[in-house]
């Protein structure tokens, strides 16, 4: 097998936060839509001539893709044309993507006209993923978790998954080795009895063991992981972590599966708490914090709370928790940062909405709250020159006042940070979008209303000659009668909502 190795000396993804939206500004667009949070960034470093499986006389090039950072799969230039006649085939004149690395006449290319293949394929690719509606569409994340099932080769179809919980406790999950992050995702909770439409709230996460301060005791019975990889759906987690664990020989060392919460804001847990599912993946995290001592707490309230676990109260003991600042947030590595001066470690929590470093600054321990809603742009790049300090860095512009802050932090987590700060941007769209008035608009309705005024009438008609025998109501009596008798009132009173000022009356003839 021969290896190119043509690394690029960098590659930098920038992304917008509009208000409480975001927006991808790839190609130079700005749109109140989600941006799309599975790939950031694509790039394809090297090539290699791999041997034909069944024919040792055979070898075709195969290009490496790297996906947000990691290594993905190696493809041939055929399979990479093929997923680019699919997107041209759906998506016609509405394709408006960068252009594909045309075929060559000559099958066999030189080194030359290889690399310019190679760089050609990483600008189509990288250029793809910043096109919303490509970019989250099925047949990209499709065709992405095919090549990665292509080039693992799973000797088993169907196989054995082990995820672990938030406590540690792992679960024995059977699926296939194709089965994509979202299909796995949604047999663990069903597994686990939570609802269908509560499973988008937690994700699966690669983790390893969180590694502890010489100077500080290792609870070795505590589960205590720190999460480096956020498992998305253009990938198969069984292989994901088959090929990130290839190379590590200490067992102790590997990478687990592990589901966590992706809520950022413990508002909207509330709902969770009524699905009992849920509820225990929030009750088992927010115990592990606990016990880590990552909610800050009073004596009093952690005795509050061990009483609730002790009677097994978890809706209490989730609800206790959302009183507490400092309860709802991942801790990710520590990270370098230029904040508040050059050189600063920082531990870097994300959470309600926010990233928070905590610092030692002359000699006194501090904390920064850096506000989603007030970070205007974040960078992340890659340099591959650069020895004295991680390769990765991530950038965020901050907005001060009437200034900006540009903060700089250095860290191999920087598209762990970037896909979190995603999610927050999307949970905050999805709650503007609920606050929206929510209107429903029946298409029957003018047929409705034809059958039921012709009803009405033919009621009406029969019952002319019985008008002596009828009693005398008052007026509110006979508006319930008539709202009881007649579905006209029932059909437009649901299907057009008033504003709180309006009422039935100030309907008109138009209006219906």
């Amino acid at each position: 097998m021969h290896t190119e190795h043509t690394l690029p000396t960098h590659w930098t993804s920038t992304f917008v936060q509009l208000g409480q939206a975001s927006a991808s500004t790839f190609g130079g667009s700005n749109q109140l839509d989600p941006i799309p949070i599975a790939m950031i960034q694509v790039h394809i470093p090297t090539y290699q001539n791999i041997v034909e499986r069944g024919d040792a006389y055979k070898k075709y090039t195969a290009f490496d893709i790297h996906v947000n950072g990691t290594f993905h799969a190696s493809v041939r230039y055929s399979h990479l044309c093929t997923l680019h006649e699919k997107l041209i085939e759906n998506f016609g004149f509405r394709f408006v993507g960068p252009e594909f690395p045309p075929k060559k006449m000559w099958r066999s290319l030189d080194a030359k006209a290889l690399n310019e293949r190679r760089e050609g394929l990483a600008k189509y690719f990288q250029g793809l993923i910043q096109i919303n509606d490509i970019a989250r569409h099925h047949i990209l994340e499709r065709g992405f978790l095919e090549f990665q099932v292509n080039y693992f080769q799973p000797t088993y179809q169907t196989i054995s998954i082990e995820i672990y919980l938030p406590d540690g406790s792992p679960v024995k999950l059977d699926c296939y080795a194709d089965d994509a992050t979202n299909v796995v995702q949604h047999k663990l909770c069903r597994s686990l009895g939570v609802g269908d439409k509560f499973a988008e709230c937690f994700g699966l996460f690669l983790a390893r063991d969180r590694e502890v301060p010489e100077d500080k005791p290792r609870k070795t019975s505590v589960f205590n992981i720190v999460v480096v990889r956020w498992l998305k759906n253009f990938e198969s987690p069984f292989i994901s972590q088959a090929i990130a664990n290839k190379h590590i020989e200490d067992d102790s060392k590997k990478l687990k599966i592990v589901i966590r919460r992706i809520t950022w804001d413990p508002t909207v847990e509330e709902p969770l708490l009524e699905d009992p599912g849920a509820l225990k993946l929030l009750y088992l995290q927010a115990l592990n914090d606990l016990h880590h001592k990552y909610i800050d707490l009073s004596t009093e309230d952690r005795r509050e709370l061990l009483r609730y676990s002790e009677n097994e109260d978890f809706s209490s003991f989730v609800r206790a928790c959302h009183r507490f600042p400092s309860y709802g947030y991942e801790i990710l590595d520590d990270v370098d940062s230029d904040y508040p001066s050059e050189n600063t470690k920082c531990m870097l929590k994300v959470g309600r909405r926010m990233l928070v470093l905590q610092y030692t600054h002359e000699g006194m321990l501090m904390q920064s709250l850096l506000r989603s809603t007030r970070i205007r742009t974040w960078k992340i790049s890659h340099t591959a020159d650069v020895i004295a300090r991680p390769q990765t860095t991530f950038q965020i512009e901050y907005v001060l006042g009437s200034g900006v802050d540009i903060i700089t932090f250095y860290t191999p987590q920087a598209v762990l940070i970037s896909l979190c700060l995603q999610s927050i941007a999307d949970e905050i769209l999805r709650d503007q979008r609920s606050e929206s008035p929510t209107y429903k608009f029946d298409d029957t309705i003018q047929t409705k209303v034809v059958e039921n005024l012709r009803r009405v009438e033919a009621e009406s008609t029969n019952g002319e000659g019985s008008s002596s025998d009828s009693t005398t109501h008052t007026g509110k009596d006979s508006n319930s009668n008539f709202a009881l008798k007649n579905p006209l009132f029932t059909i437009v009173s649901y299907t057009m909502p008033f504003e709180p000022e309006e009422s039935f009356a100030d309907l008109c003839d138009a209006d219906l």
